[in-house]
């Protein structure tokens, strides 16, 4: 059995075997917001033979309100009612039944939807409707929380290894949870390497990525000098690790002399201005970026 949803949110899914639609809101008589989840039916292929066989009789119930479907709905509610950016609502009671189950197509409506942001707490009353009369009416509600959109591997990443597009997914985690440093965007993710090793499903910290090495330590590289009027090319000899756009301590393989340069490529680095050696090596090479 399939359902069809329709919710009056274009950001309303509800689920994978389900399809959606949308439609403008319009207040009910009280000048109140009514969301309306409507639920249909769609015979199987499976349900369809079942159903030619004289033998086995059809479900008692075909249409069935879930707990999943209706916190979806609340959330998508609360986050317009000003809750927050983007909230994941709970419904109190017995999650291993359905909120409730019909013998014949029903509407859905969540109306007198009010929250508390001191307790995080939310409340609405549920009608189910069917041919026009309130079949069914019942209070609900429960717990929510602001969510944060984040990108999380998915699957285990070693250090040094790239984190390519398709390692990565967004997946909704507690706002209260989510530290300041962490990456919020997939984009900040793609070409970095972990430090470390990474697990998969977690929120990934700035510091546990960077740009991978491009340059080794002990590679020869050409050393670009930039003066006033004047540009110095000549070699040198990497002494760390280092990724595009990272400082790395180069020694100059005539003058002997070690200096911090910007790497720019796997064969090629930029010496800093003489005001900004002193400052890069009180940091360190690798800990000093540039955008």
């Amino acid at each position: 059995m399939k359902k069809l949803f329709r919710f009056r949110h274009p950001a309303f899914i509800a689920g994978s075997q389900a399809t959606q639609t949308s439609r403008p809101r319009s207040p009910n008589k009280s000048g109140m917001t009514v969301w309306v989840l409507a639920l249909f039916m769609m015979a199987s292929p499976a349900h369809a033979a079942l159903s030619e066989s004289p033998t086995l009789a059809a479900p008692k119930y075909n249409f069935r309100l879930s707990y999943e479907d209706t916190e979806q709905a609340v959330g998508i509610a609360l986050a317009e009612k000003g809750a927050g950016a983007k909230v994941a609502a709970t419904v109190m009671g017995a999650r291993g039944q359905a909120l409730y189950s019909a013998d014949k197509p029903i509407s859905v409506e969540i109306r007198g939807l009010t929250f508390d942001k001191n307790t995080q707490r939310w409340s609405a009353n549920v009608l189910c409707i069917s041919e026009d009369e309130v079949v069914s009416a019942m209070p609900i509600g429960g717990r929510y929380e602001e969510v944060a959109e984040l990108p999380v591997l998915k699957r285990a990443v070693r250090a040094e290894d790239v984190i390519k597009d398709e390692d990565i997914e967004l997946r909704d985690y507690p706002l209260s949870r989510v530290h300041g440093d962490v990456v919020s965007d997939l984009a900040a993710l793609v070409g970095k390497s972990p430090l470390r090793s990474i697990s998969a499903g977690r929120p990934i910290r700035d510091a546990e990525i960077s740009a991978p090495n491009v340059v080794n330590k002990n590679s020869i590289v050409q050393m670009r000098y930039t003066t006033a009027g004047m540009q110095i090319t000549t070699s040198g000899q990497v002494q760390t690790d280092g990724g595009v756009g990272q400082v790395v301590a180069v020694r100059n393989l005539t003058s002997k002399k070690v200096v911090y340069a910007v790497v720019n490529s796997e064969n090629s680095v930029t010496v800093l201005p003489a005001g900004t050696q002193q400052v890069s090596q009180q940091v360190g090479a690798k800990a000093y970026e540039t955008n």
